[in-house]
Formats: structure tokens, sequence, C-alpha cells
């Protein structure tokens, strides 16, 4: 009982530090789409250094340790770390560093749907791989790579299509315009 209270400890814990780091520098516009759910359209200027990047990078380190001599399943986690690390390079000008650490996101994202047994909140798994594709299209864009962009743009519209009880939803419909934003601004 105190190893599981440990390690939801340290999840927690985790999960503070880099909401905390990845959430610097948003947009103050935001769209509530419930009274739990509120997601940030853009980004502002961040106010984040290379310190950010390499105390995440440290703590990603810790949590791939953790997740292995832990028999939780802590993929989930794990990619979801994955893609703040990788929203914080892109905000850093680490462009090739984010398309790596987003890339390995959504590969994660990827393995955790494939395996149905072990899915658990599959509308969080799609929200949160959808939010590592907009970011990967918003990189593109902005890197003048537009079909690179188009590509991963057609990727998030195909995994709506196979979900399309997700994609009609309120998550699922801001995900393909925020992508589609993304798209547009680079």
């Amino acid at each position: 009982k105190r190893a599981k209270q440990n390690m939801d400890l340290a999840l927690e814990a985790f999960d503070t530090i880099t909401q905390n780091i990845s959430s610097r520098g948003r947009s103050l516009e935001i769209l509530e789409l419930d009274n739990e759910n509120v997601d940030s359209i853009g980004f502002a200027d961040a106010v984040l250094t290379q310190a950010d990047v390499q105390l995440l990078n440290s703590l990603q380190d810790f949590f791939d340790r953790f997740a292995q001599e832990n028999s939780a399943d802590l993929r989930l986690d794990a990619a979801i770390a994955r893609r703040r690390v990788g929203e914080i390079e892109h905000k850093i000008g680490r462009h090739d560093q984010a398309t790596n650490s987003l890339s390995n996101a959504i590969k994660e994202f990827a393995s955790i749907r494939a395996n149905k047994d072990s899915i658990g909140d599959l509308k969080k798994v799609l929200n949160e791989e959808l939010k590592a594709r907009k970011e990967l299209i918003g990189l593109h864009a902005r890197r003048d790579q537009v079909p690179k962009a188009q590509e991963e743009l057609q990727k998030l519209r195909e995994l709506l299509k196979e979900h399309p009880e997700f994609a009609d939803s309120p998550e699922g419909r801001l995900a393909l315009a925020s992508a589609l934003s993304s798209l547009c601004s680079g």
C-alpha cells in the first residue's frame, strides 16, 4: 500500500512540474469546453530556458527508470511527458529535438491505442495524441515544411475518422480546428 502511495506521489509531482514548465507563456486567450475542460488556443512568447528543457529531460529519464521498476503501466504518463517536452523544445527553438520528442510521443500513443485491453480511457489517449499531432503540424508549418505539415494533418484526420464518436465530440472538433489553425499560422 505504501509503495502504491509513493508511486502516486511521484507521478503527481512529475505531472505538476511538467505542466508548470510546459504552460509557461500560454496565451491568456482560452476557450472553455465545459467546467472541467479548458484548452489553450495558442501560445504567447514563452519564458523558457534551456535549463527548463534539461530539467524535463532529466525528469523524463527518471520517469522512464521509474516506469521500468514499477509494475503499473505508466506508458500514457510517459507519452504525455514526452509531448510536453516536445512542446517546450519547440517553444525555445530546438526544432529537431522537438520533432523527435513529438514523434516518439505519437508512436507511444499509437502503441497504447493498439493494445485495446489496457487502454483505460481511450478519450484521454486520443486527446493527448491529437495535441502532439497538432504541435507537430505547427512545427512543420513554421519551418516552411508544408508538405510534412499537411501529411501530419491527414494522419490526424484519419485518426478522427477511425473514432467518429470522438471526432463528433467538442474535444474532437476542437482538435481538428486547432490543427487547421496550426497549419495556417505557420
